[in-house]
C-alpha cells in the first residue's frame, strides 16, 4: 500500500450511501464499539482477503463480536430488571 496513513490526515473519499445502508452500518458500528468509518474499513478489508476460507473466518469473527455484544446487552438488561425489582 503506497499510502497507509490513517487518522485525520489520511486521504478522504466522499461516498453516497442509501439511508437504509447508512443506518445498518451505524447499528453494526455501535454493536461492535467502533466508529462508522472503522466498521466500513473492517468490512471492506474482509472482501480483499486472499481466500474464501479467510473471508468466511472474518465474517464469522464479526458475527461472534455481534453475539458477544448482544450477550452483554442482555446481561445488562437482566441487571437492570433485578434493580427495578428490588425497588418495587
Amino acid at each position: 500500500m503506497a499510502n497507509s496513513k490513517m487518522g485525520r490526515g489520511a486521504p478522504q473519499f466522499a461516498l453516497r450511501l442509501p439511508e437504509e445502508l447508512r443506518e445498518k452500518i451505524k447499528a453494526a458500528a455501535e454493536r461492535n464499539g467502533r466508529s462508522m468509518n472503522s466498521e466500513i474499513l473492517e468490512r471492506l478489508e474482509a472482501t480483499f482477503l486472499e481466500t474464501r476460507e479467510d473471508a468466511h473466518k472474518q465474517v464469522y469473527q464479526l458475527r461472534l463480536q455481534d453475539l458477544e455484544t448482544l450477550k452483554d446487552v442482555f446481561e445488562r438488561l437482566e441487571q437492570l430488571e433485578q434493580k427495578v425489582g428490588e425497588h418495587d
